[in-house]
C-alpha cells in the first residue's frame, strides 16, 4: 500500500522519521495491530555559488568572452561537481559538453547567449541533487559596423590608423575601391594613409557593407616673409603661408 503524506511532506525537517500504523479496518477498534519500520529523511542542500554580474558584456561577433568564473559552491553532503550550461532565452538550459570545472572559457560566440553554472552533489548511493547559479548574458552587436582609431576621421601624415569591423563571420577591407585585406575572419586592418580616402568593409552577405570617409590634415611648414632690417622698437610684420590644413594653425617664433 502506498500512502501520500500530503502536506506533511512540505514540513519535513532533516532527521525526521516516518512510520505507519496498521489497523484492522474490519473492526471498530482504534488500537493498532502493529507498526512498520521507520524511514528517516536527510535533507541535502546545494549552494551553486555566484557568477559576477560584471561578466555580462557585449563582445565583437565571433569572438570569445574570455574566462567565466564564480564563487565556490557548497553542499551539506556528498561530492560536489559543476556543469556549465547555456541558453538563448534564460529559461531553457542545455549542458555544455566537457565543461565540468569551476571556471569555463567559451569559444567564439555569434549570437546573444546566457551562461550559468550548475552545482551538483553526488551521494554515496549515486543519487544527485543540483542547483543552478545566477545567469550572465554575453551580447553580440546586432548591426554590421566599422570604426576607426581616429575618432574625428581626420589624420595627419604618418599616422598609423586601425579600422575595426564587427557583426559578420568574414571581412574584406577596401581603400578607395582597392582590396587591401581579406576576405577573412580578421576584424582589424592597420595602415598608413597618404591622402583623403574612403575605407570600406564588406561582410559575409551582399547587404553587409559600411564605409568611412577619412580626411588628411596635411600641414606643411610653408614660408615666412617680412621686414628683414628693423630699427630698435619698431613693429615687425611677418606673413605665414601654409598649405592644405584642416583646422587651426599656430605660429611659433624661434631665435636662430
Amino acid at each position: 500500500m502506498v500512502t501520500d503524506l500530503g502536506a506533511a511532506a512540505n514540513s519535513v525537517q532533516n532527521g525526521d522519521g516516518f512510520y505507519a500504523l496498521v489497523f484492522d479496518t474490519a473492526s471498530s477498534t482504534t488500537v493498532p495491530l502493529g507498526t512498520s519500520s521507520t524511514t528517516y529523511f536527510e535533507i541535502i542542500s546545494v549552494a551553486p555559488g555566484t557568477l559576477s554580474p560584471t561578466l555580462s558584456k557585449t563582445i565583437p561577433y565571433n569572438t570569445s568572452p574570455g574566462l567565466l568564473s564564480g564563487s565556490d559552491g557548497s553542499t551539506t553532503s556528498g561530492a560536489l561537481s559543476y556543469q556549465w550550461q547555456q541558453s538563448t532565452d534564460d529559461i531553457t538550459w542545455s549542458d555544455i559538453t566537457l565543461t565540468t570545472g569551476k571556471t569555463y572559457t567559451p569559444g567564439p560566440i555569434t549570437s546573444n547567449t546566457y551562461f550559468r553554472r550548475e552545482a551538483i552533489t553526488t551521494l554515496p548511493g549515486g543519487d544527485q541533487c543540483s542547483s543552478g547559479s545566477n545567469s550572465i548574458l554575453i551580447s553580440i552587436p546586432s548591426t554590421f559596423s566599422l570604426t576607426s582609431s581616429a575618432a574625428s576621421k581626420t589624420f595627419c601624415v604618418g599616422d598609423v590608423l586601425t579600422f575595426t569591423a564587427s557583426g559578420s563571420t568574414s571581412y574584406e577591407f577596401l581603400v578607395n575601391g582597392a582590396i587591401v585585406q581579406g576576405p577573412s575572419a580578421v576584424q582589424t586592418y592597420t595602415t598608413v594613409l597618404s591622402e583623403d580616402s574612403v575605407v570600406l568593409i564588406k561582410g559575409d552577405t551582399s547587404t553587409k557593407t559600411h564605409s568611412i570617409n577619412m580626411y588628411l590634415n596635411e600641414v606643411q611648414a610653408g614660408s615666412v616673409s617680412g621686414t628683414q632690417i628693423i630699427c630698435y622698437g619698431e613693429a615687425v610684420t611677418m606673413n605665414l603661408v601654409t598649405n592644405g590644413s584642416v583646422g587651426g594653425v599656430s605660429l611659433t617664433l624661434l631665435d636662430t
